[in-house]
């Protein structure tokens, strides 16, 4: 192979020949060919090994020990696969000396350890395939390499950097083929370690998320009640804030973060619709079970058509029965919440549910949350004539009376924290009030009527929000998209889901709403049922395990983190 690709000089009786693949040829002192030397070895120069490749003849001396090969499963290696690649790629499998000195290998060091020593002695390295473990990453991303190489019960470690918005610890690890694997902090990233390893495999790291509460009480752990920021609900709030309410003034005494005035921080990016498009939401507040309460706010942060529909809360209008999300006819308070029939809009809100949500996101969505149509009066309650019901004696009739205008994410609670009584049954009232806590699922309080999820907002939770009854507040986060100049629903009033008032002058029914025919004279006032071009935003609510990422601006909205449909969660109820 050489002579056919290299010509190159010898000498025979001290004249310089020319060897090329053709032949010895003559040369003259022009020519130009290859040098190759050749040194003699002294007569007394000790030489180990066999001559072949895989064992040639090494030089030695009486107190030497040599590494004479290097091969790869009793073969010798391709030229890419030098010593370094082996090492880094395969696993010593023996090292073998022919004067029977002892030879191990040390994995922890890469080293090589001799005992019993037979000097001189030669010996060799043999790689043989190891145990690859490739390490992947959910919500992460392993530093290069991600797969290493170890021997029998050996030990591996990579980093890991967990992706913006996921936790570091509280780590799903697993391994399919049995080996170890834990975690411990780096820095800003997670070491990975995996031990025992005994066959090729894959591992993986899982972050996780955050849940509502814990990005509230991380992330805003200055939070206060509005009293306690000296914001009486009486006044509009329009600076950007979150704020909690616990106690009396929601279910279970359990805390409650919302958001108030024109907030940045809670847009939530959710679900598609029949059309392909992203669904974008706006976080009303945390649910006493610990979900998340979203209010739509159409197919990105800078529509202004947030809503599914236009059309009236009941086609019915002069009987209070019709202010029931879902009603019976009757004549007695009692009677009207036997909730036998579905008011109209609670059908479009669910007929939009389940073309839009319900085959793929539903597992996300919970269903105990509560939505309350508080329909109680601080009254007597009446099937006929003029009668107020509780949202409006709280935030028109005391208004400014700060004793008595109390919002409440608890059904059926007045102005001051009571429940309103039945005056027929007042010891009634906690067990007649869940009859107005709409839910799919009845193990939080709720009382199971609902088909699907969804609802509206109320009227306490847009004055917990900062629009008090009957005052502008165009800036708060329901009316302004992220364009700041363009506002949500312009020219549009769009139901909540609270009763107001029964008028003496016509009879009809009316339930709160907000907005009006400008964007100047938004506020939250009184619409009765029929009103046909009234809009419709629906509201749901996140489990409380569901995982978010993301900060919550526009720019970056929280997400859900996807969930399979045999996780735990994705079969909870919340």
């Amino acid at each position: 192979y050489l002579v056919a690709t290299n010509p190159y000089f010898a000498i025979e009786n001290n004249n310089i020949k020319n060897i090329k693949q053709t032949g010895i040829e003559e040369t003259t002192n022009e020519t130009t060919s290859g040098l190759r030397p050749s040194v003699y070895l002294q007569t007394d120069v000790k030489v180990a090994g066999s001559g072949t490749i895989t064992d040639p003849y090494v030089i030695t001396d009486r107190s030497d020990i040599n590494l004479v090969a290097y091969t790869l499963k009793g073969e010798t290696p391709e030229s890419s696969q030098t010593f370094s690649w082996l090492l880094e790629n395969k696993i010593v499998d023996t090292v073998t000396c022919k004067n029977d000195t002892k030879a191990s290998w040390n994995y922890n060091n890469n080293s090589l350890t001799l005992t019993e020593l037979h000097i001189p002695d030669y010996c060799t390295i043999d790689f043989k395939d190891g145990y690859t473990v490739t390490l992947t990453a959910e919500n992460g991303k392993v530093q290069a390499p991600q797969s290493k190489v170890t021997y029998e019960n050996g030990k591996l470690e990579f980093i890991v950097t967990p992706n913006s918005g996921f936790k570091s610890d509280n780590l799903a690890l697993t391994c399919d083929g049995g080996a170890n694997i834990t975690s411990e902090p780096s820095g800003e990233n997670v070491k990975v370690k995996v031990s025992n390893v005994t066959s090729t495999q894959t591992c993986n790291i899982k972050f996780k998320g955050y849940t509502a509460l814990e990005i509230f009480t991380k992330k805003y752990t200055s939070a206060k009640k509005r009293e306690d920021d000296n914001a009486p609900y009486d006044s509009i709030v329009t600076e950007g804030k979150v704020y909690y309410e616990d106690g009396k003034w929601t279910e279970g005494g359990n805390k409650v973060y919302y958001f108030a005035g024109n907030t940045k921080e809670n847009w939530l990016k959710f679900g598609t619709n029949t059309n392909g498009q992203e669904l974008w939401w706006r976080i009303i507040r945390t649910n006493e079970d610990g979900g998340l309460r979203l209010l739509y706010a159409g197919t990105g942060p800078d529509k202004q058509d947030a809503y599914i529909e236009q059309m009236s809360y009941n086609t019915k209008k002069n009987h209070p029965t019709y202010v029931g999300y879902m009603y019976s006819e009757g004549d007695t308070l009692a009677e009207i919440r036997g909730n036998e029939i579905p008011s109209p809009i609670k059908t479009e809100l669910e007929t939009w549910y389940t073309n839009n949500l319900e085959s793929k996101y539903d597992k996300y969505v919970s269903k105990t949350a509560i939505y309350c149509n508080d329909r109680s009066t601080q009254t007597e309650w009446k099937n006929s004539g003029a009668m107020d019901y509780n949202a409006r004696t709280k935030f028109f009739t005391n208004k400014t009376n700060n004793s008595k205008n109390h919002p409440s994410f608890k059904c059926g609670v007045d102005g001051s924290g009571n429940l309103n009584d039945d005056p027929n049954d007042p010891s009634s009232a906690d067990e007649e009030r869940k009859k107005d806590m709409f839910s799919v699922s009845k193990s939080s309080g709720g009382n199971g009527d609902l088909d699907k999820p969804i609802a509206l907002m109320t009227a306490d939770e847009i004055v917990f929000a900062g629009s008090p009854y009957e005052s502008r507040n165009s800036y708060a986060y329901y009316f302004i998209n992220e364009t700041g100049s363009n506002s949500i629903d312009i020219g549009k009033s769009w139901w909540t889901m609270t009763p107001s008032i029964v008028r003496e002058l016509d009879k009809y029914s009316y339930v709160m709403a907000l907005g009006g025919a400008e964007v100047s004279n938004v506020y939250l006032g009184n619409l009765y049922t029929a009103v046909s071009g009234t809009a419709v935003r629906p509201v749901i609510s996140l489990k409380s395990c569901v995982q978010l990422s993301g900060e919550g601006i526009a720019s970056n909205p929280y997400k859900v983190v996807e969930l399979g449909n045999s996780d735990a969660c994705a079969l909870a109820e919340n």
